[in-house]
């Protein structure tokens, strides 16, 4: 396949700033490690990235008390992660299904407590449940 040798060039261009997006990534999640070491007085064994998002940047913590979520970003406004935990707060009153309990806030970064998916069935039994909170509505707002 023949490339130019501006393809080339922007092929580079785009792994260096990949690997730069990575080692930042890896930074926050070495002080979001040490934040729960102290906030949450578990002792941090292993991560590894989640996938999902495309607004924040994931990953799963493997602890001494069980595992977490944990959603991470650095540019967004200082209530952004409050208000993530209001929401599934008012979700976890009121729905159908397991919503995760949120373990820590900080203005970067949001803990919660990881669900396990239990195969195929788990993810219709999902659909199933969020189809029938969408079809709860109030009189003002749908």
């Amino acid at each position: 396949i023949f490339m130019s040798s501006t393809t080339r060039m922007l092929m580079v261009g785009n792994t260096i700033k990949q690997a730069v997006v990575n080692c930042k990534v890896i930074t926050n999640q070495k002080k979001i490690i040490k934040n729960l070491n102290d906030e949450l007085n578990v002792e941090v064994l292993s991560y590894e990235p989640a996938n999902g998002g495309c607004i924040n940047s994931c990953f799963k913590i493997i602890t001494s008390q069980g595992n977490y979520f944990i959603k991470y970003n650095n540019n967004v406004k200082d209530d952004f992660f409050k208000k993530e935990a209001d929401g599934l707060s008012l979700l976890s009153t009121s729905s159908s299904f397991k919503i995760p309990k949120v373990l820590a806030i900080n203005k970067n970064y949001l803990v919660l407590e990881f669900l396990e998916s239990n195969g195929e069935n788990c993810w219709r039994k999902f659909g199933k449940n969020l189809a029938e909170l969408h079809s709860c509505y109030g009189l003002s707002l749908g």
